[in-house]
């Protein structure tokens, strides 16, 4: 798995670099770079996956000469006293790139230069609208009043506003709260790997939240594996930025970047009605309505396996249409007694899905059997409330189930619920 953008060697210490050094030295190879001497920029796309086309992109700074990561460099000027010039130094080059860039140009900014009035020099004939600004979390803001007077007219102008780091420590949410961003970048720490852990998952499901509250977008940032895509589209992330992308280059593409799978539903409500309108418009019975929004159950979840059950007035639970997708190889067909099923505890529990499987449902064999971790049941009910039938899906993987994603699935249920009681004698009630 790729960790890091590559330099022209190991991650140099600025000790090293920098060891028996003056401190007039230093300065000087510092002023070197701010006056642009063996540095340069990359830019990196952000990717709205819904389209797969560059919003925008992130211009990052590089140094040709050690300690070669952009890190060392800046914390090396702040050393010498000098990090402020280099950092507007980079952002003035990376402003330069705009007349060739699709979308926004990202730029980053400690606090520290934007209160001291930065911005009016390097945006002073500038389409504030195509730039936006990433304040990091690095540094402490004592005075947040100066710093909004330094960006007020330029945000009226159209200067949009990220806060960088969210996740990673408190500050970004001063900065959240203190700024009112446009978009909130979720730190790679939580993004990597984000398919096997559910914690990050609630996490940044939280954090979606959060942003949408606040008025913001969410970006992911350090995307680079097609499991964290999808998973993070199923959450409703859909701004990303990362590897699997693209990375950072002399001139990204605008369109062309890799989406979510063919089955994952994004952007909620607008790809989930697209879905079933197009099931209800097709489905000219029972099975032709459900066949397609298993797989749409499939791809708001994540998980690897979708049914639907009928109940019966025997009280038999009948497992009548079945799409396995991944390990679990669930027969269709198949029937059971109510109570010995998963679906009745779940309604006695009170639950629609749970990821700890193994404790919430140990009382039903049928869960071991199957090695299910994660378990999703919303009940098919009639007019009276009587239950027909449920929707379900389980996965021998411990995912996260966001509440977006549990109320399309119960939009789902409600939708066949609705088919279920026109179909009847079809498909017999249980009383």
């Amino acid at each position: 798995m790729l960790t890091a953008d590559p330099y022209p060697d190991d991650r140099t210490t600025m000790e090293a670099a920098t060891s028996g050094d003056d401190l007039a030295a230093r300065r000087a190879r510092v002023l070197d770079a701010v006056a642009g001497t063996g540095r340069h920029h990359v830019l990196q796309p952000i990717v709205d996956v819904r389209e797969g086309r560059a919003v925008g992109v992130e211009a990052l700074a590089r140094f040709a000469t050690a300690p070669f990561a952009p890190d060392l460099w800046f914390a090396e000027a702040e050393a010498v006293g000098l990090r402020l010039p280099l950092e507007v130094a980079a952002a003035r080059t990376a402003l330069a790139s705009l007349p060739d860039v699709a979308g926004y140009v990202s730029i980053n900014l400690s606090p520290d230069p934007i209160a001291r009035g930065a911005l009016d020099d390097l945006l002073a004939g500038v389409d504030r609208s195509r730039v936006v600004v990433e304040v990091t979390e690095h540094h402490v803001v004592d005075d947040y009043d100066t710093l909004l007077a330094a960006l007020a007219p330029h945000r009226a102008a159209g200067l949009r506003l990220a806060i960088d780091d969210a996740g990673a420590g408190y500050a970004s949410f001063r900065h959240i709260l203190k700024l009112a961003p446009d978009f909130i970048k979720v730190d790679m720490s939580l993004v990597r790997d984000i398919n096997l852990d559910p914690v990050r998952q609630a996490l940044t499901a939280s954090l979606l939240t959060f942003a949408r509250t606040a008025g913001a977008q969410l970006i992911a940032e350090g995307v680079e594996t097609q499991a964290e895509l999808d998973l993070l589209a199923r959450l409703g992330v859909t701004l990303v930025q990362g590897y699997l992308l693209g990375r950072p280059c002399a001139a990204p593409a605008e369109t062309g970047y890799a989406g979510p799978s063919r089955h994952v539903i994004i952007d909620g409500s607008a790809g989930l009605g697209v879905v079933l309108a197009e099931a209800v418009r097709d489905g000219h019975d029972l099975e032709h309505l459900v066949r397609p929004l298993l797989d749409a159950v499939l791809g708001i979840t994540g998980l690897e396996t979708s049914y639907l059950t009928v109940l019966h007035d025997t009280g038999d639970l009948e497992h009548r249409f079945v799409r396995n997708a991944g390990v679990i190889e669930l027969p269709e067909g198949f029937a059971l007694p109510w109570g010995d099923s998963l679906c009745s505890l779940m309604r006695e529990k009170d639950l629609v899905w749970t990821n700890d499987a193994p404790t919430d449902l140990a009382e039903r064999p049928i869960a071991a059997q199957f090695g299910l971790a994660t378990y999703v049941s919303a009940p098919l009910t009639g007019g009276d409330g009587r239950v027909l039938g449920t929707l379900c899906a389980g996965s021998r993987e411990q995912l996260y189930i966001s509440d977006a994603a549990v109320a399309q699935l119960q939009l789902i249920a409600h939708v066949i619920g609705t088919e279920m009681r026109n179909a009847s004698p079809a498909v017999p009630p249980h009383a």
